[in-house]
């Protein structure tokens, strides 16, 4: 778009009207004072368009909304431009009501109403692009808009989520280590019914937490290509999005422990009851059968057990529970 430009002062001085040769002079003042105001619309218009274009193919809803602002006041600017060429335009039909000047530079004239109506075309055109590229612009902000307020939705669930895991993961894995810590404790100890009972709770329960910490390492894996595909490569760097890849290293982690621990359960072997020892702790040398039989027992018996062995021998008001806790200091419990 190239304004068009007129010799005004030559074309004032073939008037013989006053009111023409003012006329011309003031017709030649607007177009000067437009072609560089003009020239600077459209370049910045062409590059604008090309920043919309990109924009409109990105997930950047910030830069949309500022070329959105930039797009509404070259818009305003076009506008006034489209105005002042009208302007123009008035001057131009107010000279050709002097007709015998017209009849005469007829060739001189012809070229300047084309042009100035060539002008007020482009104008128009720019007009139109200026408006369609706002038009896609506002409804392309409005759809991120939507979808950054769902993201937002998804991200707050997403946390949520990963908090959940990692208490679940925290909760039974702290079951099953005092299991396992129990059932080694009663391997060592010797107590074969205590070590009987927790190996298999360590079984049971330790598989069930292999199989929540597999669930979980899928759900994570599962979050992560949904929100890489619903929402682009981009969000793979957002702070509650790379969480799910921590959680999913911790199920990793926990699993290869708890199976790690359900080996180490697997392969113990309670050591035997010491009753010797335990006899002689007790002053009990003459029922050592009896009290190894016992110590090997029930948790629960222990103590009733102790005291009746203890009556059996003569000792004087027995107290199981005291006698348990010298087996204990002693270290054979």
């Amino acid at each position: 778009m190239t304004i068009f430009r007129i010799d005004a002062d030559a074309l004032a001085q073939t008037a013989k009207n006053t009111t023409t040769k003012s006329l011309f002079k003031d017709l030649g003042k607007r177009i000067a004072e437009l072609e560089p105001r003009l020239k600077k619309a459209v370049t910045k218009c062409k590059s604008l368009h090309n920043d919309i274009t990109a924009a409109l193919k990105s997930t950047d809803a910030d830069s949309l909304k500022l070329l959105l602002s930039a797009c509404e006041g070259q818009l305003e600017a076009f506008k006034q431009i489209e105005n002042d060429l009208n302007g123009m335009q008035t001057l131009l039909d107010r000279i050709e009501k002097d007709k015998e000047y017209v009849a005469d530079n007829l060739k001189a004239l012809l070229p300047l109403t084309r042009g100035l109506s060539s002008e007020k075309k482009d104008c128009a055109g720019w007009i139109a692009q200026l408006e369609e590229d706002l038009r896609q612009a506002r409804k392309s902000s409005e759809e991120k808009g939507k979808a950054d307020a769902q993201m937002g939705k998804e991200i707050a669930f997403l946390g949520s989520q990963m908090k959940a895991y990692r208490k679940e993961l925290e909760s039974r894995g702290s079951f099953l280590k005092r299991a396992v810590d129990d059932a080694l404790a009663a391997a060592k100890s010797g107590n074969r019914d205590k070590f009987s009972e927790g190996a298999k709770t360590v079984a049971e329960n330790g598989k069930k937490f292999v199989e929540t910490c597999k669930e979980i390492k899928t759900q994570c894996s599962f979050v992560s290509d949904r929100f890489k595909k619903s929402h682009g490569p981009e969000v793979m760097q957002l702070p509650a999005v790379k969480d799910v890849a921590a959680v999913q290293a911790e199920a990793e982690k926990a699993s290869l422990e708890a199976t790690q621990w359900m080996k180490k359960v697997e392969a113990a072997e309670p050591k035997p009851m010491d009753a010797k020892r335990a006899a002689k702790v007790l002053s009990l040398e003459k029922f050592e059968n009896e009290l190894g039989k016992l110590l090997s027992g029930p948790e629960g018996s222990i103590e009733k057990g102790l005291e009746d062995l203890a009556n059996k021998a003569g000792q004087k008001s027995p107290s199981g529970k005291a006698m348990r806790a010298m087996l204990v200091k002693a270290k054979l419990l």
